[in-house]
């Protein structure tokens, strides 16, 4: 099923739109529609704080290359980091568990599962001393998740209760907020000017936030009217 999907995304056409610029609509605005529609807010919209610090999450020195590790042993599913000059060196894993993770050496941004019956997923920011930060419970399961090169900005997309990339129609939310707990609100609640003219679809669908370099324009894959792909530039 897998290869099929695939196989649907590739044969999807590309092109590509600027988007001239982006303001926050109210959440309120947001509707929900079933096979790919706009997806409903999260759970959570204002983040919770932890309730004490959580040293666990620290980068060693030297430039590292940090992922989750998927290693058996009791280290499975955990933060680690290699040297970047030696990724087959000695593995350093850190006891925070993440689905997806994202990492600076001042942030990480931590998709994970919080409990299994039901089941549920969060996103957690830790600051570069290991704290345990801002929280917001997840729609449905991880997909991906970035920080801004200078570690002010986290996006991250998740799928909508009940979807995944089997379904050729899936439907994702992407979020973007700072790393202190400002809350900017899911893509699909953005206005966006394409030709200089507000559009939206009833099927706009959003995933794989890309930071540029000046903290004020961002890059994300969206999906619309027929299963059309483009990529959106928004400052």
């Amino acid at each position: 099923m897998r290869e099929a999907a695939e196989a649907v995304r590739r044969a999807v056409g590309r092109a590509v739109a600027a988007i001239a610029a982006a303001v926050l609509a109210s959440a309120s605005g947001c509707s929900s529609a079933s096979g790919g529609g706009a997806t409903p807010p999260p759970a959570a919209a204002t983040a919770t704080t932890a309730p004490a610090p959580n040293a666990g999450w620290t980068l060693p020195s030297g430039p590292r290359v940090v992922f989750r590790n998927t290693r058996a042993g009791d280290g499975f599913g955990k933060v680690a980091s290699v040297p970047l000059n030696s990724p087959g060196g000695e593995r350093r894993v850190s006891p925070v568990a993440c689905e997806r993770v994202y990492a600076t050496r001042a942030a990480l941004s931590c998709m994970s599962r919080t409990s299994t019956d039901p089941v549920g997923y969060s996103e957690t920011l830790h600051d570069g001393d290991g704290t345990e930060g801002p929280r917001w419970s997840l729609p449905g399961a991880p997909s991906r998740t970035r920080l801004s090169a200078d570690s002010k900005l986290a996006a991250w997309t998740a799928f909508v209760d009940g979807e995944s990339y089997a379904n050729v129609k899936f439907a994702t939310q992407t979020v973007l907020t700072d790393v202190h707990g400002t809350y900017y609100g899911p893509l699909d609640a953005f206005t966006f000017l394409l030709d200089a003219k507000p559009y939206s679809a009833q099927d706009l669908n959003f995933w794989g936030v890309t930071f540029a370099h000046d903290d004020n324009t961002f890059y994300a894959d969206r999906s619309g009217r027929v299963g059309v792909a483009w990529k959106s530039k928004t400052t």
